[in-house]
């Protein structure tokens, strides 16, 4: 049976593969610019976590306020059925009270 023989090939399979790209950049160290990249960001991120606090505070404040504003709906559509019946007793004892005296 014949054996198969691997050879290692520059273009092929060789010093470029993603892999041995990884660990020679890993082996690298940062250069300035680098550094300077991931600080920025660093920053960045530093300068918006009182944002983010604060858009998260206010969405759940505004979401409370939702609530709130729905509970008082309910209220008041209730209070408004109870006084169109009440307008609507009124209206029939006023009916009644006229036609006693018109009679």
């Amino acid at each position: 049976m014949p054996q198969i023989h691997q050879t290692e090939e520059p273009g092929a399979y060789g010093q470029t593969t993603p892999a041995k790209k990884i660990k020679a950049h890993a082996n690298k160290s940062p250069s300035a610019s680098d550094l300077e990249s991931v600080m920025a960001v660093m920053v960045c991120d530093l300068m918006f976590v009182p944002l983010k606090r604060l858009y998260r505070e206010r969405a759940t404040m505004d979401a409370s306020q939702v609530n709130e504003l729905d509970s008082i709906l309910l209220e008041a559509r209730g209070l408004e059925a109870h006084l169109k019946e009440k307008k609507e007793l009124l209206c029939q004892s006023l009916a009644v009270i006229s036609d006693k005296l018109q009679g």
